[in-house]
């Protein structure tokens, strides 16, 4: 038994890690714990990336996996920011948003909260 517990370093001697001890590591990992749930740190990256005017006219819809999901109001928004500032986005997300590898751009209107908040 002794010989089991040398190679676990830091918490030798204290026998398996209780459930909640795993759970709360792993969301600290995903940075749900103490901070922020991951969908609003990616909407705050987005809206800080865009600036309230594009931000307006936008919603972050998802984030999985590095990907942030948009949809925005109408299709030659979608077009300009595609075609015409996807690279400056990309580059401003990167520095915003720990993980992000991609952004998804689709065209589509949304059902706006009673409270207006989107």
């Amino acid at each position: 038994m002794a010989g089991r517990e040398r190679g676990r370093g830091a918490g030798a001697g204290r026998g398996p890690a209780s459930l909640g001890e795993l759970l709360a590591g792993v969301l600290h990992g995903a940075g749900a714990a103490g901070g922020q749930p991951p969908l609003v740190r990616a909407r705050n990256a987005w809206q800080q990336a865009v600036g309230a005017e594009l931000a307006a006219q936008t919603r972050v819809s998802g984030w999985r996996n590095g990907v942030l999901r948009v949809q925005v109001r109408s299709a030659p928004l979608l077009q300009e920011l595609a075609t015409f500032r996807r690279q400056a986005l990309q580059a401003a997300l990167a520095q915003r948003l720990p993980g992000f590898r991609a952004l998804q751009l689709r065209a589509g209107a949304w059902e706006e909260a009673p409270d207006g908040g989107g």
